[in-house]
């Protein structure tokens, strides 16, 4: 619903379906009035009810076809819209406006009376070809009044202007012409388009009396005021360009020349005879000449003598010019025709030109600047910028090109270092060097040949090109590359840990050229380094899980050849991988996480290697965790109790440095192992904690140490590494730990001991081992061997060195001399167990041996094949007592 009216008893209401009609009598729909009814159409937006004398009471309903009125019985009457008068056909607003009479007194002081009568407003939006702009309609006449536009000019797209005493005068894209004038203050409509020679103008022209358009068509001359109407017309011309009205009549050029015409009310064309023309007009410029070139020597036009197919040589007039200034050749143009007297004019539009000038025999100095300038650009820069200032008298525009064949100035590089790739499996090396300082770089090369058995070769120019690989590196802030081929006799051979490597680099320039190799003095072998063991490790049982399930979790193998992780559980404080066994192999890929079964309630500590592809890691380097009990059920957090009863007591007749511990066994149910603290007394009255204190030993159970007793004895002889000193008291301290490890080191009792020894000087060293055997490792390449021996009962045992050599070892006093004061390098293996776990015999396999013909000349290196070798274990005590 766009609009309603009451109308007698009935509502009206404008739709965009038709009239909608509502009863207030009988308080319901009337059919509408719609198309079948006699409305042009259905889309109506407006209302309104007016009295007209003729008519009476009448609807005028407005939309887009304009107004239609309706009589007092609702019967369509008619229809008006911008043929009759209106701004336009679409309807924007009705406005009834009554009669008024207003009186004012003029300039002149004259009372002037105005009237108006009754009117109808009409608006229109300025949709469709009309302009905008609002009608009244008068009542008593049933016609327009006046009309009032709103926008004053038909379009905003001017095509030409002229200003006389009158006003100014206004044409554009849609007709019709427009006038405005400077005394009211009013525009004014000019003639129709119908009665011009053609729309739009091209140019107006007007001197105050006549009013000039022309236009494709013609020529057309107007009153400048008054009406505007057309005076005369002129069509004979071909397509007029541009004119001049004056006093004088009206100059006005066309394709075929100038016209003038006077008097211009009547259009009456002058004789064209007395006009000289330069035809037909030739160009010369030195010994070249455009003859004829009439066509485009015309206003508005440009002749083209020179361009780019058909260009002009210009030779220098003198080869003598001054410092700093371009030699300039003055070329004249004449223009020249047969016809006497014929004014011509010409100016130069574009100029374009190219030369090619020595910029060195002008200014000497110049070759030196860019010398300059080039030697200072930075190396590895793909352009360059620089500021050269050209000045002229005039403003113009110029196109530079300078050429310049500039000196190379090579400034090598050197390598800094070449070293073997840490943390590998070999076969890299990585190589660093300088970065260069050269202004022309382009790009490293690095070369890499088989030095071995030619340490000292450094190969020449010719050499290097002869070299089947090397390294190109076109970033300049890159001063490192990995390398892993190099050259051998021509040969691109893949970097071996048997081979020794040299290496050079040269700089390459933007020609493809090389500057001079410098090569790295020293020399480098590619090797396989032994893997680091995981940087933390950490075991736990699943709280709530099932007793013996633990969950192992380490920190990832970090060398660049990764294979797999290797885990070991043992029931026993450890702090390698020597002999043990059992163990267990995570693969790389798979994480560093896993879940381990083991028999429930039971201590163990845990090992951890990282293996890398080729099967190699370190037994005396691992990372231990431990103890850990592997419980089930949960946490109750709660630590045992304090362990009561604790003695300390030197252990008599033996060589010093042990002191015996026992206590009280504790009897609680989830009581899994007993941890002893030790550390040399610093007062006269013992603490009651050990939080911080060096652990001395472990001991895996909490049961008593025979049905008949309930406490527990314990040996100590060492806190960590460091054996006991005789004399030196000690505080030692026992606390039990639950399953889940939960124990209290502050509410601990503490005893005090000193070691001695008690036998007047005299020691003897631990029994030798029994049961030795050895032999080839099976199904291997044969660099590795088996050995097998019964453990020490030795009640003072500190630990077993193993002793492998192709050198007899019957008495190896001498080679264990040279060994302890680092003569020679060993191979021997040193192992803190006595034994592992509950079995009575140690076994291990061993790869490394010592080789040589003397014992001075041995040396460590992975066992060979074939060569007989020799197997001893020696059994240390705490004393260091050893038979050798």
């Amino acid at each position: 619903m766009k609009d309603f009216v009451a109308f007698g008893d009935k509502i009206l209401s404008a739709t965009w379906g038709g009239i909608a009609v509502y009863n207030n009598t009988l308080s319901e729909w009337e059919d509408p009035i719609t198309t079948f009814d006699g409305l042009p159409i259905s889309i109506y937006e407006h209302l309104l009810v007016v009295d007209i004398p003729s008519q009476g009471d009448v609807i005028l309903a407005g939309g887009p076809s304009g107004i239609t009125i309706l009589d007092s019985n609702l019967t369509v009457l008619t229809t008006r819209g911008a043929t009759d008068g209106l701004a336009g056909n679409r309807v924007s607003g009705l406005v009834y406006a009554d009669s008024v009479t207003r009186q004012f007194t003029d300039e002149n002081g004259v009372i002037v009376t105005e009237f108006h009568d009754e009117a109808i407003f009409v608006s229109h939006n300025g949709q469709g070809p009309t302009r905008p702009g609002v009608v009244a309609w008068d009542i008593n006449t049933d016609s327009v009044n006046v009309t009032y536009q709103i926008d004053k000019i038909p379009s905003n797209d001017v095509r030409s202007v002229a200003a006389d005493d009158w006003g100014v005068h206004i044409a554009t894209d849609i007709s019709p012409m427009v006038h405005w004038n400077s005394s009211s203050l009013d525009m004014e409509v000019g003639a129709p388009t119908n009665s011009l020679m053609s729309w739009p103008p091209s140019e107006l022209s007007s001197h105050g009396g006549n009013l000039v358009m022309i236009s494709p068509g013609g020529i057309d001359v107007m009153d400048a005021g008054g009406a505007h109407l057309v005076k005369s017309q002129y069509g004979l011309l071909n397509d007029p360009r541009g004119m001049d009205l004056s006093d004088d009549g009206l100059y006005l050029v066309s394709d075929d020349g100038l016209h003038h015409f006077s008097p211009v009310d009547a259009m009456v064309e002058s004789d064209k005879s007395g006009q000289r023309a330069a035809r037909p007009l030739n160009a010369i410029i030195g010994e070249r000449t455009w003859e004829g070139i009439n066509e485009t020597a015309r206003p508005g036009m440009t002749t083209v003598l020179v361009n780019d197919e058909q260009p002009m040589d210009i030779a220098l007039t003198s080869e003598s010019v001054l410092p700093g200034k371009l030699p300039m050749n003055p070329l004249a143009l004449t223009l020249s025709s047969p016809e006497t007297g014929a004014w011509v004019m010409a100016k130069s539009s574009v100029l374009n030109y190219s030369g090619s000038w020595d910029m060195q025999m002008m200014n000497p100095g110049i070759q030196a600047a860019f010398q300059s300038a080039i030697s200072q650009v930075g190396p590895g820069s793909s352009s360059v910028e620089t500021h050269i200032q050209l000045q002229s008298p005039n403003d113009g525009k110029m196109k530079v090109r300078i050429t310049y064949d500039w000196d190379r100035i090579e400034v090598p590089t050197s390598i800094v270092n070449m070293t073997d790739r840490p943390n590998d499996g070999g076969g890299v090396l990585e190589v660093t060097w300088l970065p260069a300082e050269d202004a022309a770089w382009n790009g490293y090369r690095i070369f890499v040949w088989d030095a071995t058995g030619r340490e000292d070769w450094n190969p020449t120019e010719d050499e290097l090109d002869d070299f089947s690989t090397y390294t190109s590196i076109p970033f300049w802030p890159q001063t490192s590359v990995m390398v892993t081929q190099a050259d051998n006799d021509g040969v691109t051979e893949t970097l071996s840990d048997d081979r020794v490597y040299r290496g050079s680099i040269a700089i390459e320039y933007p020609d493809g050229s090389i500057g001079d190799a410098i090569a790295w003095p020293g020399s480098i072998t590619p090797t396989d380094e032994m893997p680091r063991p995981p940087d933390w490790l950490e075991a736990a049982p699943i709280s709530g899980g099932d007793a013996g399930t633990i969950v192992v979790e380490w920190a990832m193998c970090q060398e660049l050849d990764p294979s797999f992780t290797r885990l070991w559980a043992a029931q026993q404080e450890i702090t390698n991988a020597f002999a043990l066994t059992g163990e267990i192999d995570i693969p790389y890929s798979s994480g560093n996480s896993t879940v381990i079964d083991l028999p429930p309630q039971g201590v163990f500590w845990f090992a951890a290697a990282c293996v890398d592809e080729s099967g190699q890691y370190d037994p005396s380097n691992v990372t231990v965790f431990g103890p850990v009990t592997t419980a089930g059920g949960l946490n109750d957090g709660i630590p045992p109790s304090m362990i009561l009863g604790t003695e300390a007591l030197d252990v008599p007749e033996d060589e010093g440095g042990r002191v015996e511990v026992t206590w009280q066994a504790n009897t609680e149910e989830d009581c899994s192992f007993y941890t002893v603290y030790a550390l040399p007394a610093s007062g006269w009255q013992p603490p009651s904690t050990v939080d911080g204190w060096p652990v001395a030993e472990y001991v895996p159970s909490c049961s008593p140490d025979s049905p008949d007793s309930d406490s527990i004895g314990v040996i100590v002889d060492s806190l960590g590494s460091s054996p006991l000193q005789d004399g030196i008291t000690y505080w030692f301290g026992v606390v039990a730990s639950d399953d889940w490890g939960n124990s209290d080191v502050n509410s601990v009792l503490v005893v005090e001991a000193t070691p001695e020894a008690n036998q007047n000087g005299t020691s003897s060293a631990p029994d030798r081992v029994e049961g030795l055997i050895a032999w080839d490792h099976p199904d291997d390449d044969g660099t590795k061997i088996d050995i097998v021996w019964n453990r020490s009962t030795a009640p003072d045992f500190d630990f077993y060195t193993v002793w492998v050599s192709d050198y007899p070892l019957n008495n190896i006093s001498e080679l264990n001399g040279n060994c302890e004061s680092g003569i020679i390098s060993c191979s021997n293996i040193v192992i803190d167990q006595r034994q592992i776990g509950g079995v009575l015999q140690l076994q291990m396999t061993i790869d490394t041996a010592m080789y040589g013909s003397s014992i001075d000349s041995l040396v460590e290196s992975p066992i060979s094949p074939d060569i007989p070798l020799y197997v001893a274990v020696t059994v240390h005590d705490v004393k260091g007592n050893v038979y050798l």
